[in-house]
């Protein structure tokens, strides 16, 4: 009688320790923003500057994250960031008081949270599926998105019953429950580890003879990773800079605080619904035809902030961001570990993660700045917007796939 496949309980476990990300992602980190300022006393470009200093050293150690993950596996990655995610969550509440903790706070959750969580739990998929990845990522992603969805108006309600700092101490809970006791029961390194193979059956086999295997080095020499880092670091440099910013938007436009609250959880929503699309597609076209489209819309929906004003209109821009984003993420996912192989995956996805890390610490600045100095966000929303252009034709140019060396 054939064993289950783990591949399944492994994308689980995954989906598991990516949702648990949230306490360190933009669209949670966000609900903070007016709380923060008031009660430190701080100004929007200077809150936007501890976030840009944090989440850029963030980024730095993140390939080591990632070579420690080729080497010591997913799961005791998974293991160790759990127990350390959780209590940066609690510190964090219990030490921010002025500007300096306030980013000290910012760089533990960003480096624990949002860079190498999700770089593991990311990585841990691609070790186990190939041509289905785009599917199983797909799937991991309505789950998570889904949650996240909720997590917005309930955070914000939350800080308002009991403070922000018991409310992240609270997620720090959250977090050791979800991730540490899956990793330590339900996690498996690789198919080989237990006598199975990548997709689970024996079709793989073939597919993986000849298999790529890049290094990180010999992967920087091509224009498919200097394309798909790119994408990878203006989609979430977007992304983060509206949600970061998504408050003092609604302030500016004079809306309550709760459409901020609202923008979040559409955007949270269509990533969920947009994910098994986008897996699908993504499975079965090159990159040269996603990347192009999402790039466009990417574009476009970042200009459709120059006009926003209303609750709708705030909606339906992270709704049209969100729908552009998933199509992205899904295509640079795919063809990261389609393209390179899966022998250093890990430190060529590290690589990837830690420009991408940056460039969330950028855009905030960027429209927070663009606000103070400019009079308002539309300069720096117009140039966001204009980039995504020549990035897309770049894409559209793709060579086939490249050679194993």
């Amino acid at each position: 009688m054939s064993r289950p496949f783990h591949g399944y309980r492994v994308a689980a476990v995954a989906a598991l320790a990516f949702t648990a990300t949230a306490p360190g992602q933009t669209f949670l980190v966000s609900q903070l923003n007016v709380h923060l300022r008031s009660e430190l006393g701080l100004g929007e470009t200077a809150l936007a500057a501890a976030y840009m200093v944090a989440t850029v050293s963030a980024a730095l150690p993140l390939v080591l994250v990632g070579r420690l993950t080729d080497r010591h596996g997913p799961r005791r990655a998974l293991i160790a960031l759990g127990v350390a995610f959780a209590a940066a969550c609690v510190l964090f509440g219990a030490g921010a008081r002025g500007l300096f903790t306030v980013t000290l706070g910012f760089f533990a959750l960003r480096f624990l949270g949002q860079g190498s969580l999700s770089l593991v739990s990311s990585h841990a998929l691609a070790l186990w599926f190939h041509r289905r990845l785009g599917w199983v990522n797909g799937a991991k992603t309505v789950a998570v998105f889904a949650l996240w969805a909720l997590l917005p108006p309930a955070v914000l309600a939350g800080i308002e019953a009991v403070g922000w700092r018991w409310t992240w101490a609270a997620l720090g809970l959250g977090v050791f429950a979800l991730v540490v006791p899956a990793a330590a029961v339900a996690m498996v390194d690789t198919p080989e580890e237990a006598g199975q193979r990548v997709d689970g059956d024996a079709a793989t086999d073939e597919v993986h003879q000849q298999e790529a295997a890049f290094t990180l080095a010999q992967a920087r020499t091509t224009p498919t990773y200097r394309v798909l880092a790119a994408a990878s670091v203006l989609g979430p440099l977007i992304g983060t800079a509206l949600l970061f910013c998504l408050q003092p938007m609604a302030q500016q436009a004079r809306l309550p605080l709760e459409v901020a609250a609202w923008a979040a959880s559409s955007w949270s929503w269509t990533m969920a619904l947009m994910a098994l699309p986008s897996g699908w597609w993504v499975d079965r076209a090159p990159p040269q035809r996603t990347l192009p489209l999402a790039l466009v819309g990417l574009g476009l929906a970042t200009a459709w902030f120059l006009v926003a004003s209303t609750p709708a209109g705030f909606v339906g821009g992270m709704i049209a961001y969100a729908t552009s984003q998933a199509i992205l993420g899904a295509a640079t996912a795919t063809a990261l570990a389609r393209r390179f192989g899966r022998a250093h995956h890990g430190a060529i996805r590290a690589s990837v993660t830690r420009m991408a890390v940056v460039g969330t610490g950028l855009g905030p600045v960027l429209l927070g700045g663009s606000s103070e100095a400019l009079g308002g966000y539309g300069p720096a929303l117009a140039a966001l917007a204009a980039v995504c252009l020549p990035l897309a034709v770049a894409a559209w140019r793709l060579p086939p796939e490249q050679q194993a060396p």
